[in-house]
């Protein structure tokens, strides 16, 4: 696996590689075992899930669809466990990078060549702090639920890949960074809610960027 190692803050590691590719292909299973709407807590070869993908989306294009990721460590675990052998050498490379951090954490990827790079990580460490801050979780879930998010959840659902059970931290985390990438509308009083938050709990992690990549 080749990919630099940057902490954001306690509890949330990014990986950033240097093209599109291999960041979702080392990725994928672990991403997809955590939330696909077919494969969430199932054991799966890549054969399996790539073939599932190509039959949704008429072609096999995960390697070009996806530019951020994010998981919590407790997705990782059935890998260290060997449920999910053969490996490949970037899984291995990505199971080694953590074998020795203390659970709960989180990790997110993304790649140099995306747009909007900023965006990205905003999103991705917005994941992360929903599931390492229970109080941050908690502040999130009281925002969203006092709006109507049904047609943001629809269209994730129906058209983005991702399972029920990971729905409300989706809509949270687009609500704070790329929601342009949706046809559903945001509640403008959510999406500022949620960035105050956001903003908050970041000053209080101390949420740090890489200068040399935003």
């Amino acid at each position: 696996m080749n990919a630099d190692t940057f902490s954001i803050t306690d509890g949330i590691t990014l990986l950033l590689f240097d093209e599109q590719r291999q960041l979702a292909s080392t990725f994928m299973r672990f991403q997809e075992h955590y939330e696909s709407p077919h494969f969430r807590g199932e054991v799966f070869t890549r054969e399996e899930f790539k073939a599932w993908y190509q039959e949704q989306n008429d072609a096999f294009t995960y390697f070009e669809d996806w530019n951020g990721f994010n998981i919590p460590s407790n997705a990782i675990k059935p890998f260290y466990d060997g449920r999910f052998d053969p490996l490949t050498e970037n899984e291995q490379g990505f199971l080694n990078e953590f074998k020795d951090a203390k659970p709960p954490f989180y990790v997110i990827g993304t790649h140099r060549q995306t747009n909007n790079m900023t965006d990205y990580l905003k999103h991705e460490t917005a994941h992360g702090l929903f599931h390492t801050d229970r109080s941050y979780r908690e502040d999130a879930r009281n925002v969203v639920s006092r709006h109507n998010t049904s047609p943001i959840e629809e269209e994730l659902l129906s058209t983005s890949g991702y399972h029920p059970d990971v729905i409300e931290d989706e809509v949270h985390a687009y609500s704070i960074a790329s929601h342009e990438k949706l046809d559903a509308r945001f509640p403008e009083p959510l999406r500022t809610k949620m960035q105050s938050i956001y903003d908050e709990y970041s000053e209080k992690h101390n949420v740090t960027f890489p200068n040399s990549i935003t």
